[in-house]
């Protein structure tokens, strides 16, 4: 009776496993396959690294909605979508929501883009576009929590190349302009450390020199110390004390002072309740020290300006105009503002020089 009932259930178990195998379909395999990951690598690319690098291997990949690019991918992207004119509509709007996506999630979109913008083989066109892009992801999120940069020292290292040392940077073209509000905006992110301290330290020393690019770079991160109190006050403190205490007086050195000055007056950051709010008791360029030195500044073109009759000098003017922006930010007390109105017919636009002269010659008549 054992013996029957243990072929019985035998022979069960063969019939339900037979049943299950003929429900493949021919030459499938009942054993269990897992499901595709959403990995897909694409082909290796191999790219040269400009200045003088190394060649290296990247790849492009998808995991989930975010996404690996390549530069050379982004290249090609921001060409077929804004810059050829041999492609369909269809093709166009298709590259240019793929390139919106690439913005939105590739976890190194910032890298691409910004290797794109610094390359010098690429057109200007190209590179005008991948930089307009690369400036909106230099944010907390995109920079600091590294949503949007996967290697933020090598991009780092990049702009600071081209804004430090390439000899091709123009800061007043278009391209390199962005380039170094890149730049800025990343010292506005990650201050206060000391390697940022240590190289707006060495920009305000070579702008104390006459270093033109660093007296760009400076006046760049000035435009962007509104986003971080810490670099504010570190530029209102310890750069204006240095600039005061330096002594310059060579046009037209002296006026790019006075807008630097001008510049973090202007961009000072809103009150907050854990930061102390900048006065002349806490804040060098707030203080009396400055404002005398700013006064007797404006005094003297003022006199300058006086003595002049017609060769009235444009850059003599744009010093004298920032002068009286500078201490009209720095109104004390009565004789300060006296001091100031009086300056005020001296004071006038680089533009308006016609102007300016009626004004010096019916200040001198009264």
């Amino acid at each position: 009776m054992w013996l029957t009932l243990t072929h019985l259930t035998a022979f069960c178990i063969f019939i339900l496993l037979d049943s299950h195998l003929n429900s493949f379909p021919p030459g499938a395999s009942f054993l269990w396959h897992p499901t595709p990951s959403p990995f897909v690598p694409l082909e290796p690319r191999t790219t040269h690294a400009p200045h003088g690098g190394h060649s290296f291997t990247q790849h492009a990949f998808k995991f989930g909605r975010m996404s690996w690019w390549t530069a050379e991918q982004v290249a090609q992207l921001i060409s077929v979508a804004r810059l050829r004119g041999d492609v369909d509509q269809a093709t166009r709007k298709s590259a240019d929501l793929r390139f919106l996506d690439l913005c939105a999630n590739g976890v190194n979109a910032g890298d691409a883009l910004i290797h794109v913008a610094t390359e010098a083989s690429a057109s200007p066109a190209l590179r005008l576009n991948a930089l307009l892009a690369a400036e909106t992801l230099f944010t907390e999120k995109g920079w600091c929590e590294g949503a949007q940069f996967s290697d933020r020292s090598a991009v780092t290292k990049r702009l600071l190349y081209v804004v430090s040392i390439d000899p091709s940077f123009v800061s007043q073209r278009k391209l390199d302009a962005g380039l170094l509000r890149c730049l800025a905006k990343i010292v506005a992110l990650e201050f206060p450390t000391t390697e940022w301290q240590e190289w707006v330290r060495q920009c305000a020393v070579k702008f104390a020199e006459g270093d033109a690019r660093h007296c760009d770079a400076l006046c760049a991160v000035v435009a962007e110390s509104y986003r971080n109190y810490f670099l504010w006050s570190f530029l209102a403190n310890d750069v204006a004390d240095f600039l005061l205490h330096a002594q310059i007086t060579t046009l037209p050195l002296r006026t790019a002072v006075m807008r630097l000055f001008l510049g973090l007056m202007r961009k000072r950051p809103r009150p907050a309740a854990e930061h102390e709010v900048p006065s002349s008791t806490n804040c060098m360029l707030l203080s009396a020290a400055v404002r005398q030195h700013v006064l007797a500044a404006l005094l003297e073109r003022v006199q300058e300006l006086g003595l002049l009759t017609e060769a009235l000098s444009d850059i003599l003017v744009a010093d004298c105009t920032a002068s009286f922006a500078v201490a009209s930010h720095l109104i004390a007390d009565t004789d300060t503002a006296l001091t100031v109105f009086n300056a005020f017919p001296f004071s006038c636009p680089s533009e308006d020089h016609g102007l300016c002269r009626e004004r010096c010659s019916a200040s001198r008549s009264a």
